[in-house]
């Protein structure tokens, strides 16, 4: 049969854009893959950008709110709907899995990230308080409560196979200090694209520094912080997503 992929959107965007974003892939992929979409559980005060708040409709939603101190880079306020998240994925999988590959578009592939290191890491991120996390360096806080509570909604859910990380962003901050605590450590195969020219690029890179380096495919375009539609770039794509595909029964 064919593969599935759960897709999740980015940051304040919708089901709508990630199906404009993903276009070349599914139309490339459409007799091997079948492809899902999942919105967040949290209504955002407003588009993403003017560009997609003047070609889309609202409704727009967010994984969890973000917040940008001091022109220093994205920090993540993930107490504001990092739960609510992790618990809609594991309902949504639980009903409706299980999937081969989880995919995502910025916030969303950063949630893609969270998740398997939730799911495969749970010992990480429930050390007891007072205690570092597992192979943390010294200097990393042990996880707050609200981060011990987390791998245990995804207790359930189906595991999926390979995860796809799309101009997806490494989660700063001192939230979640177990997803640090040692490189290279979330062993799956994995996909990550990111642009030349996007200014999340060198923390897509470090995101993509997690994972097992042996089962990794990194893929960069020209562009910015979006996915290309070319012919060209669509046929690369779907050549490495095939790969990736083709990893999942190794």
């Amino acid at each position: 049969g064919r593969r599935r992929v759960l897709c999740l959107h980015g940051w304040r965007t919708n089901t709508a854009v990630l199906k404009l974003q993903t276009a070349g892939l599914r139309k490339a992929l459409a007799g091997e893959c079948e492809f899902t979409f999942l919105e967040g559980p949290r209504t955002a005060p407003a588009a993403s950008d003017a560009t997609v708040a003047a070609i889309f409709e609202p409704p727009f939603f967010e994984w969890w709110r973000e917040v940008v101190r001091d022109g220093s880079g994205i920090f993540y306020d993930f107490e504001n709907g990092l739960r609510e998240s992790v618990a809609l994925l594991a309902s949504h999988l639980a009903r409706h899995g299980p999937f081969d590959v989880l995919l995502g578009f910025s916030q969303g592939g950063t949630l893609c990230a969270l998740l398997h290191a939730l799911k495969t890491r749970a010992a990480a991120f429930a050390a007891a308080e007072g205690e570092g996390a597992d192979g943390a360096p010294d200097g990393v806080p042990p996880p707050s409560a609200f981060v011990r509570g987390l791998p245990a909604l995804l207790a359930r859910a189906p595991m999926w196979r390979a995860v796809a990380c799309l101009c997806a962003v490494y989660p700063e901050g001192q939230a979640l200090p177990a997803f640090a605590a040692r490189a290279g450590t979330l062993d799956v195969p994995s996909l990550h694209l990111t642009g030349k020219e996007d200014e999340h690029a060198p923390s897509g890179a470090r995101l993509a520094g997690c994972f097992d380096a042996r089962r990794r495919r990194c893929l960069q375009h020209a562009s910015g912080h979006t996915v290309p539609q070319t012919a060209a770039f669509t046929a690369e794509f779907a050549r490495a997503f095939r790969k990736l595909l083709a990893e999942c029964d190794e």
